[in-house]
């Protein structure tokens, strides 16, 4: 994570390819702190391609949306195509594993997003389906809909995930609230 002493580095290095930007301590107070969850060499890469890109200098948003951008492709999360291909060659190699116990093989793949999809539509419904059309374009709608909330996931800064989880209705608490709301 990134110290304030190296995000204001970072801004005065950005201030030399903007030099219409004036920088108050204040604006670079405010970046510090809504940057510092962001890794310092993930910072100092995408201020280089920020530097390059923009004409202006870039806001927190686009800064965070472009260190955002680096570290899922760090993380090298598959197309929707090449998570459908490796779902393919899967089930290509292991066949209906679930059903016959005699396979000693399991898929394995690419991404957990990968298979959490799978997991969704599951395996055995895609192994035996006679609909590869139809269940190309569920498997999609579900791949794209779990790397887009991962990717929403990525953006929140640690202190409003904090309090989001805190107060998340997850399953466990929605059911005991609706118990509770019974009694």
């Amino acid at each position: 994570m990134s110290t304030a002493k190296e995000v204001t580095k970072i801004m005065g290095v950005m201030a030399h390819a903007y030099p219409r930007y004036e920088l108050s301590a204040d604006s670079v107070k405010l970046y510090a702190q809504l940057l510092a969850d962001i890794p310092a060499d993930v910072l100092e890469a995408s201020a280089k391609q920020l530097m390059v890109e923009m004409k202006f200098f870039p806001s927190i948003a686009e800064w965070r949306e472009k260190a955002q951008y680096l570290m899922v492709g760090v993380q090298d999360i598959p197309s929707a195509f090449e998570a459908w291909g490796n779902v393919k060659a899967e089930i290509a190699r292991c066949g209906d594993y679930t059903r016959y116990a005699i396979s000693t093989r399991t898929p394995e793949y690419s991404h957990p997003l990968v298979e959490k999809a799978v997991n969704i539509i599951g395996y055995r419904n895609l192994a035996e389906s006679e609909n590869e059309v139809a269940d190309r374009a569920h498997f999609f709608k579900i791949y794209e809909s779990l790397l887009s909330r991962a990717e929403e996931e990525l953006k929140l800064l640690p202190e409003v995930r904090a309090v989001s989880d805190k107060y998340a209705l997850g399953i466990g608490n929605l059911v005991k609230k609706l118990e509770g709301a019974h009694d």
